[in-house]
């Protein structure tokens, strides 16, 4: 998986080049690679070559992104920035299904790597034209607006120049991050691979209204993600909970709501219940953005992106085991449009695994995670490699 390899490569440059350049060179030949993909179909090692590459250019964009919000994004306003810029994925899983379905079906399937490779170089050169990577770069930012941002910033006396690989993988609070990503990510691979044949095989969809239906647990995450942003910051703000208690509560509700509910599912044969609960199970996992994907920027001033690459990296982990463990159970249990038991079977089985991997991650990270800064200005210990 190339968007598994460039994570903490992309990291490292965000914090060497700026987030904004990284995630422009990035989009500007996942995009072109993109392109790219129809003209290269008639061989099949230039077609995976064209395929490896969007994914290796893909995987800067998380990491590159974070760094950006790092040094944009005053405390006060990190959960609802935070929350809305991540909800934009669940939004381009919404948007990009039914239009991916017209271009097939009015123009052939190439044009679907053209509109969204020249979709992708229009994004990018937005950004470049928008976006820079410090606040005191931007051109038009008025001065007032630039003192009230760097003021709320955390101070920048604590970024070694060399990153300390071996306090962040001894640090109980960064693994906190790595757990509860990696756990989040289960469930969410789970879905977005298995649940257009858990729609058509167990609920009986037809696939038009399978794609439809399947619209609806992002459009939801969507709506948790910056909603809950908004709630997290007014928490915050007006000591109701504390930065870590705030950072808790959206990362254990996170993970539990969708645990629960996704198991109710498993056992559910009413169309419209199993959908409702499969819609909040989705949804509700937009919450951890104000959990997990917020602390990314509080453990440590200016290493968020890089600590991010290296959460992503294990992250990406259950998108190569949870689809292929849930075809083992679903060939163990026979799965086939004329053994429908044994499908729902299999999912239920699928489900319950899931619930235990969200409660496994809430629980670590509701006893290890905080929002204090647990990397301090000290200097790299380069005698054991960091």
């Amino acid at each position: 998986r190339g968007y598994m390899v460039t994570q903490v490569p992309a990291g490292l440059l965000s914090k060497r080049y700026g987030g904004r350049n990284v995630l422009a060179v990035s989009a500007a030949f996942a995009s072109l690679f993109t392109l790219l993909t129809p003209l290269s179909a008639h061989s099949l090692p230039l077609l995976i070559a064209a395929r490896v590459a969007v994914g290796l250019f893909s995987g800067c964009a998380f990491p590159s992104t974070l760094s950006i919000l790092g040094r944009w994004v005053p405390q006060q306003e990190r959960s609802t920035c935070v929350g809305f810029v991540f909800a934009g994925s669940y939004l381009g899983t919404v948007v990009t299904i039914p239009a991916s379905a017209y271009l097939l079906q009015s123009y052939g399937w190439r044009w679907i790597f053209f509109a969204f490779g020249v979709w992708g170089i229009a994004w990018m050169a937005s950004l470049v034209l928008l976006v820079t990577a410090e606040p005191s770069q931007h051109a038009t930012i008025h001065q007032s607006e630039l003192k009230r941002i760097l003021a709320n910033l955390p101070p920048q006396d604590d970024s070694p120049k060399a990153v300390p690989w071996g306090k962040i993988f001894r640090s109980p609070p960064c693994w906190a991050l790595f757990v509860g990503h990696t756990c989040n990510n289960w469930g969410l691979y789970l879905m977005l691979t298995q649940m257009p044949s858990y729609l058509s095989t167990v609920l009986g969809f037809d696939l038009e209204n399978a794609g439809l239906v399947g619209a609806l647990p992002y459009i939801a995450q969507f709506v948790f993600s910056v909603g809950g942003g908004v709630v997290a910051d007014w928490l915050i703000d007006s000591a109701t909970l504390s930065r870590t208690n705030t950072r808790k509560v959206f990362m254990v509700f996170g993970l539990l709501i969708p645990a629960v509910t996704l198991l109710l599912c498993g056992y559910q044969r009413d169309k419209v219940t199993a959908v409702a609960l499969m819609t909040l199970s989705v949804g509700s996992s937009g919450l951890c953005n104000s959990g997990f994907i917020a602390n990314y920027l509080e453990v440590s001033k200016d290493l968020g992106g890089v600590i991010l690459s290296a959460g992503n990296t294990f992250a990406t982990l259950p998108g190569i085991f949870a689809p292929a463990l849930t075809g083992y159970i679903l060939d163990q249990r026979k799965c086939s449009p004329d053994n429908v038991e044994g499908c729902r079977l299999a999912f239920l089985d699928s489900f319950r695994l899931a619930f235990a991997v969200y409660a496994a991650g809430a629980v670590f990270y509701a006893f290890f995670a905080t929002s204090e800064r647990v990397l301090q200005n000290d200097p790299p210990e380069n005698k054991e490699g960091e």
